[in-house]
């Protein structure tokens, strides 16, 4: 069970939102964070709409992408992980959703995030 007792970020607003006024810079911040988790070791796994958020600061405005519940790190072993298909069905690599697929590819981080950007800009 979950319970939210504060919080303590600071508010984000859904990138959809600002897409009207200044959708560049949020997402060319988002592109940078998906690429530095990629250098790190990270596959996020469940890019789409919900969890491409943004942040207003001073200097602007900043891209921020959220829920790692599905993180996977393939330097640690994790049964079963690899094979197992995460993230929001319209938003998924079209060769994730092949049942025969049973790596996980850098490129499908890309190409989640791709749809989801051709998602925001085409509603």
């Amino acid at each position: 069970m979950r319970r939210n007792i504060g919080s303590v970020s600071r508010t984000f607003f859904k990138v959809s939102s600002i897409f009207s006024t200044c959708f560049c810079d949020p997402s060319e911040n988002l592109f940078l964070v998906l690429y530095r988790l990629w250098e790190s070791g990270l596959q996020h796994r469940d890019v789409s709409k919900a969890n491409l958020m943004f942040r207003r600061m001073a200097s602007g405005v900043q891209g921020v992408l959220t829920d790692f519940d599905h993180c996977h790190i393939p330097s640690i072993a994790q049964e079963g992980f690899s094979c197992t298909r995460t993230g929001t069905r319209p938003f998924l690599a079209i060769d994730a959703l092949d049942p025969a697929c049973n790596e996980y590819s850098e490129r499908f981080d890309w190409e989640s995030f791709l749809w989801t950007i051709v998602w925001i800009v085409c509603q």
